[in-house]
């Protein structure tokens, strides 16, 4: 197994001037609030990494230090779509929302070996996702030509409108 040493950091993703996402969940019928709103930075929530355009994939390895051009990272095997959809869903049913911000370290196989996340307030919808993650399989990052261990970096904010 080849590991790869490359870091993913927030930093630099919130340095540069990135377009923000947006996905609006299906409004909630017979509840107290309307829609779930998650937003991120740097991916297209439609399609898979071979879909994104050359500058789509050079805004979002721009966060990994010192990639070499030929490298990739890891990323959703069927893209986002269906993982930020279950993430809107996990806030309804938590009625929680915050800032979440995840490394998710996905092996040579496209499986996650492990998610780490920073402190937010929003525990109940960060445990949730957690999860989500960890049901999700990713095209493993290549290092060198060959399918390699990397973090996958993602900061989402989830937020239910008034």
């Amino acid at each position: 197994m080849l590991l790869c040493a490359f870091t993913a950091t927030f930093a630099s993703a919130q340095q540069t001037e990135e377009p923000e996402r947006t996905y609006r969940g299906p409004r909630q019928f017979g509840s107290t609030f309307r829609v779930v709103v998650v937003t991120w930075a740097n991916l297209p929530l439609k399609g898979k990494y071979a879909d994104l355009s050359e500058q789509e994939r050079n805004r979002f390895k721009a966060q990994y230090e010192d990639m070499p051009a030929r490298d990739e990272p890891p990323y959703p095997r069927d893209g986002l779509e269906h993982f930020i959809s279950e993430v809107a869903t996990a806030a309804a049913a938590t009625r929680d929302q915050g800032a979440l911000n995840y490394f998710v370290t996905v092996d040579s196989g496209g499986d996650v070996a492990s998610v780490a996340m920073t402190k937010t307030e929003a525990k109940e919808l960060a445990a949730a996702v957690a999860i989500l993650f960890k049901k999700t399989k990713f095209k493993p990052a290549q290092c060198g030509g060959q399918p390699c261990r990397m973090d996958f970096p993602l900061s989402l904010k989830v937020y239910i409108e008034p």
